[in-house]
């Protein structure tokens, strides 16, 4: 298969509001009150927990069927701990973004723990939202 161009496009609706749209979806982002928005969405990282989330949860739904598991219910916790300092230009002495994440999966199946430990390894070789996090990929930002 060749590769796939994924696109998105936001436009600033006021404040820090971005409306962004992709296919034929979209959504809004903000930051909450206390970091100078006005709470009419999510931020972009929560959005970024979303987007972790969702990959593993479809990613898991993907290897169980090629596993043959069955999974009678599923559900993903995840929490990122993050300094905001830094997005708020008074300190640079920590990372803009996550220093962690953590996830946790609960997951119902009729298979032994250790099936479904084999599951969530390979679930973890193959999310791309979790690759992307754990291993550098190149961003270019340019002025038009």
């Amino acid at each position: 298969m060749r590769d796939i161009i994924f696109e998105a496009d936001l436009e600033l609706k006021e404040g820090l509001t971005f409306e962004a749209k992709t296919r034929k979806f979209s959504l809004l982002i903000d930051e909450p009150i206390n970091l100078g928005g006005k709470d009419t969405g999510p931020n972009p990282v929560e959005y970024l927990l979303f987007a972790l989330g969702g990959c593993l949860g479809i990613t898991i739904q993907t290897v169980a069927k090629e596993m043959n598991i069955n999974i009678n219910s599923l559900k993903i916790n995840l929490k990122g701990e993050l300094n905001p300092m830094r997005f708020m230009g008074k300190n640079f002495s920590e990372r803009a973004g996550y220093k962690n994440i953590n996830v946790e999966i609960d997951m119902k199946s009729n298979e032994s723990r250790e099936k479904l430990e084999e599951l969530i390894k390979k679930v973890e070789e193959r999310c791309p939202i979790s690759d992307n996090i754990r291993n550098v990929t190149p961003i270019s930002i340019q002025l038009k």
